[in-house]
């Protein structure tokens, strides 16, 4: 049963981080949780979904392959997305991301000293343009996309859910978003805590 858990990044494990990594991360705390306030705007219910897992996780460490050692981990995580990659001068070919959901939120943010740069959707016949700074949230398990090469030099900080790990730790995942209504359903404060608190105790 060990073999199929979720399992901390190799980047990330505690024995083997890298002071670089750690210093990185703490660093990039507050642009972390600015991602999942937007979250909070666009899916309030994936946010709240997001962040009932990581409470679930920290309850109950031993849902993760690395057991108690994932606690080091959380200290400084402050995104409600399960990941991230970082991606640096590649041209992106057209893909869907397999290991989410179809109505789950990936998000992309490209950063640095580049020009011309495109984010290229397929099943749209759409192509946007993608500036340094740029912040982009869409569907990618359904939507195929692309980055063609672009003049200069770009990394581009990726963040997603892995469906995984959300049924590890037993919480529901939610449906599509409705436009128009999720600001009318969004949780309260006082709610959220509560629904964080209500995190399942037998794994």
């Amino acid at each position: 049963m060990a073999n199929h858990l979720p399992e901390i990044s190799a980047t990330l494990k505690p024995q083997k981080i890298k002071e670089g990594t750690a210093k990185w991360l703490t660093e990039a705390a507050e642009s972390f949780a600015l991602m999942g306030a937007f979250l909070w705007i666009i899916h309030p219910e994936l946010y709240l979904t997001g962040r009932r897992v990581f409470h679930t996780m920290a309850q109950h460490p031993t849902m993760v392959r690395e057991g108690i050692a994932v606690l080091d981990v959380l200290s400084y995580w402050t995104s409600p997305f399960s990941g991230y990659s970082i991606i640096s001068n590649r041209m992106t070919p057209f893909h869907r991301d397999n290991y989410s959901r179809s109505s789950w939120y990936d998000f992309l943010i490209p950063l640095g000293p580049y020009s011309g740069a495109r984010l290229v959707f397929a099943n749209l016949n759409v192509e946007v343009q993608y500036d340094s700074g740029t912040m982009v949230a869409f569907l990618g398990k359904i939507l195929r996309h692309a980055v063609p090469p672009t003049e200069g030099d770009r990394v581009c900080i990726a963040q997603y859910m892995r469906d995984n790990v959300h049924a590890r730790a037993g919480v529901p995942a939610p449906s599509y978003v409705v436009w128009g209504e999720h600001y009318t359903v969004a949780p309260t404060l006082s709610q959220t805590l509560e629904t964080l608190q209500s995190a399942p105790t037998d794994l």
